[in-house]
């Protein structure tokens, strides 16, 4: 048995779910969901609708800095 074989327990595993609602095809639309599990501590808000997800929280500096110059917000989950 060789290591290589063995999945990395510190690798982030991605989760697709592609449902096409009951086998109607393109027509309906597809239904593609993703899941990390990644744990968030929190997130910049850039506008009302995009926000970029971390999961380790910036310090002090980082976070003053970051709405000094580039206006965006922190916000913790």
């Amino acid at each position: 048995m060789t290591k290589s074989d063995m999945p990395d327990p510190r690798a982030y595993k991605l989760n697709a779910n592609l449902d096409d609602g009951g086998g109607a095809g393109f027509a309906s639309g597809y239904d593609m969901s993703f899941t990390a599990i990644t744990p968030t501590v929190g997130c910049w808000r850039l506008n009302e609708n995009f926000r970029i997800y971390v999961t380790k929280r910036p310090n002090r500096l980082n976070r003053f800095m970051t709405r000094f110059l580039l206006g965006w917000e922190w916000n913790d989950t």
